[in-house]
């Protein structure tokens, strides 16, 4: 892979990464929606279970979201300050990066210190697949929810 081809991979990363914040104020969105839905669940519909359940789901999504979010933030500026290096300064970069990162308590002691950019790359899409499937069921729990709300 080009130098050139490595920095437009981690530009056109960067960029996907960072919609991982439009996706983060979503979610909090209909977490925070959730804590009313189970607030107006327990006084109105205090005996339905299913209400409850989804309205408990639906934070508990949020919340690993929340955990997604924050690794597929934390990578992104990561990535972000890899794009300063060039094609030859980038293995470098890497090994130093992941010493910090182990330093840290970030990664473990027996990674793999050879480990390829694209296959960090593949990681880092990999948690924001994650993040983006957490708000699909979040939402979709969310729509059920309203539909189970008002057939009652």
């Amino acid at each position: 892979m080009s130098n050139q081809s490595k920095q437009v991979d981690l530009a056109v990363l960067v960029g996907l990464l960072k919609q991982s914040t439009m996706i983060g104020r979503f979610s909090s969105n209909i977490t925070v929606i959730s804590l009313l839905l189970l607030t107006i669940v327990m006084f109105l519909f205090a005996d339905s279970l299913i209400m409850v359940g989804l309205s408990i789901a639906i934070f508990l999504l949020g919340i690993v979201e929340k955990y997604f979010a924050v690794r597929v933030d934390f990578d992104r500026s990561l990535f972000k300050s890899l794009q300063a290096y060039s094609n030859s300064e980038l293995m470098s970069a890497l090994k130093s990066m992941d010493h910090s990162l182990c330093q840290f308590g970030l990664i473990k002691k027996g990674y793999d210190p050879e480990r390829s950019l694209e296959s960090r790359m593949k990681g880092a899409i990999g948690l924001f697949k994650k993040q983006l499937f957490c708000c699909v069921i979040q939402s979709i729990l969310l729509v059920i929810s309203v539909i189970v709300m008002i057939s009652c």
